[in-house]
């Protein structure tokens, strides 16, 4: 049960220079609030699942498969929609994280197997034979220009894409994720399979000292960059 006491209050005219006196005194209040808050919006922290992690030479990396997406629709489908490679004892469903979640992804294991720093050439991740419908399905999805999704240490795939520009210039731009097809240049209702993925992945040495991670305790492997052609 809290009391309240009323009292009367005086009002007093003030000077010009009194109110500037105050008004000036506001402002360095405000001044200084401003700075305590720039000050504590400096410290960072790291979302669970998203905080960047080490690699050691030669560990197994998982890359990720995700929804399929076109810019024609805003419809999503699961990436094993089309009969893709499958990992050995078939996909299974992973725990997303927030930004995951928040994007509307389905997360699975996929049948690429990359290891930090190993190069390989020609690997072949599985074989197969599609039905007639398999077939059909496919042409509806490369029709609406769907691509593929990946992720790798919570990076997203992207198609590395260079052209000239007007004045000759290079240019070179990334898009997310692989189409899964291309447009046959001299039939537009034929369609090439992207059955063939080079997969670059980039990264950063870390050293044990002179580094201003302090999460980073270890000399390691930062992925910096995850690219599909």
């Amino acid at each position: 049960m809290s009391s309240h006491t009323s009292r009367g209050t005086s009002v007093q005219s003030d000077s010009p220079r009194a109110r500037r006196t105050r008004e000036s005194e506001a402002l360095k209040s405000v001044g200084c609030l401003t700075g305590l808050l720039l000050l504590h919006s400096g410290s960072a922290f790291y979302l669970p699942g998203v905080a960047p992690r080490k690699y050691v030479h030669g560990e197994q990396l998982m890359v990720k498969v995700n929804t399929l997406t076109s810019d024609l629709t805003p419809l999503r489908f699961d990436y094993y929609n089309i009969p893709f490679c499958e990992p050995k004892g078939g996909e299974h469903a992973l725990a997303e994280n927030l930004g995951e979640v928040l994007a509307g992804e389905r997360t699975e294991t996929s049948a690429y197997q990359c290891h930090t720093n190993v190069t390989r050439y020609c690997k072949v991740a599985c074989r197969k034979t599609w039905s007639a419908q398999n077939v059909e399905e496919f042409r509806d999805f490369a029709g609406a220009r769907f691509r593929a999704n990946m992720r790798l240490d919570n990076l997203p795939a992207a198609e590395l894409v260079k052209y000239r520009d007007q004045n000759g210039k290079e240019i070179t731009s990334y898009r997310l994720g692989y189409p899964i097809a291309d447009t046959s240049p001299y039939n537009g209702s034929e369609y090439y399979i992207n059955n063939h993925l080079r997969i670059t992945i980039r990264y950063h040495n870390v050293a044990a000292q002179g580094n201003h991670m302090d999460k980073i305790e270890e000399p390691g492997v930062l992925i910096v960059g995850f690219e599909i052609q």
